[in-house]
């Protein structure tokens, strides 16, 4: 389950401004399911962001970019 993080506007008003997700597979789920626009996922000590923006492009920083950097290793093997 994932709890909803909540901040209060100039109005006075709440509005929600993120998640925290108990697990990898609980964030697979909330993506699978969200509608698409900007998504960000980060850890709580802010160590790497991995963004969705709404144009599909992937944008990676911290020790995001290693993970990533990785994988587009590994695809340009094949």
């Amino acid at each position: 389950m994932f709890k909803t993080n909540r901040r209060s506007t100039f109005t006075g008003e709440e509005e929600e401004v993120g998640f925290i997700f108990d697990s990898s597979r609980e964030l697979q789920k909330y993506l699978n399911e969200a509608p698409w626009g900007e998504v960000y996922v980060t850890n709580e000590k802010t160590e790497y962001l991995i963004c969705v923006n709404e144009y599909s492009q992937l944008l990676t920083w911290g020790s995001a970019d290693l993970w990533f950097s990785h994988f587009q290793g590994e695809r340009n093997d094949e």
